[in-house]
């Protein structure tokens, strides 16, 4: 059995129009996503903090157990934390090399839970 699209996605970054029905004319064919209906096991869910922020993307079953994560936001480093990489990866600041160290410990650093 053939499905056939329940709406229609149009995705311009920084915005997504979605379609209930057929598209207006106007919009490209080409750059827009068929959505369909399909019996799923894993729910997606945006996941957000105190503030509302969205912090995570994650797949949950039934039970709204976390299946896996698809996405988290980046973990922000306090100005302590930034100034004890600064002491361990920076020797000269005139190093192309000691900057390039120290960016990569800042993404290792906030990529750690």
């Amino acid at each position: 059995m053939k499905q056939e699209p329940v709406a229609w996605m149009y995705d311009t970054y920084p915005f997504i129009n979605v379609f209930s029905s057929s598209p207006p004319a106007s919009y490209d064919m080409g750059t827009l996503k068929p959505l369909f209906t399909t019996p799923i096991e894993l729910m997606p869910t945006i996941v957000k903090d105190e503030q509302g922020k969205v912090v995570a993307v994650t797949l949950t079953n039934e039970e709204h157990q976390v299946q896996e994560v698809l996405w988290q936001a980046p973990r922000e480093l306090s100005d302590e934390e930034i100034k004890q990489l600064i002491v361990q990866h920076i020797q000269t600041w005139n190093s192309l090399d000691s900057i390039i160290d120290f960016a990569r410990a800042i993404l290792k650093k906030a990529s750690e839970k």
